[in-house]
């Protein structure tokens, strides 16, 4: 249902997680405007959101959306040459985990339409050399199921771009318990939750 018949290129996805102490929460807050502004004039550019983990209240998401990866490099590159903006970022959290990843599937709204306090589930799965298509099928298959259930908004499957076998999965969820809902009992790789706060 989901990467069958989508388009072979759906966009690409600068996935960042960052950490960031509650103190310095107000700093992401300027951050995210700032960067939005910088971010306009890049021909591509989509959108930014910023969620915060549902259980770890320093863990934080950011979610960049672009037409294709090289318009997400221009974007990255006019972020981290906005001086005064890269410094503030630097004081409040560690050096954050960026991951580009082509998008090969993306179904439901964008998430910049989603309302504040809906929930991303994000997994990370790293296939065995040469199955990185398999693992992306998979992923679909779980999600066209997954589509069914209450409170399921849309979803994304990418690739990522350094490490192709490398899939990243994105569910939107209406809220917290809609998402704890869709968990089997016993699940074997680990997905973590985020509730969108900015974007």
């Amino acid at each position: 249902m989901m990467h069958n018949g989508a388009m072979p290129d759906c966009g690409t996805a600068l996935v960042i997680r960052a950490r960031v102490c509650p103190e310095d929460h107000e700093t992401l807050r300027e951050y995210h405007r700032k960067n939005c502004m910088v971010l306009r004039d890049v021909r591509g550019y989509r959108s930014m959101t910023v969620w915060e983990s549902t259980e770890d209240p320093e863990d934080f998401l950011m979610l960049l959306l672009f037409d294709d990866d090289r318009s997400a490099d221009e974007g990255l590159k006019a972020t981290t040459e906005a001086g005064p903006l890269v410094e503030s970022m630097k004081r409040v959290c560690d050096p954050p985990d960026v991951r580009r990843t082509r998008l090969v599937s993306f179904w439901g709204p964008a998430p910049c339409l989603f309302p504040l306090g809906t929930v991303v589930s994000v997994s990370f799965r790293t296939a065995d050399p040469g199955y990185g298509s398999d693992l992306v099928d998979e992923l679909d298959r779980i999600f066209s199921e997954l589509s069914f259930l209450p409170g399921f908004l849309g979803c994304a499957i990418g690739r990522n771009s350094a490490l192709r076998e490398e899939v990243v999965g994105l569910a939107f969820w209406r809220d917290e318990p809609s998402f704890r809902q869709s968990l089997p009992h016993k699940h074997p790789h680990q997905v973590r939750a985020y509730r969108k706060v900015m974007g």
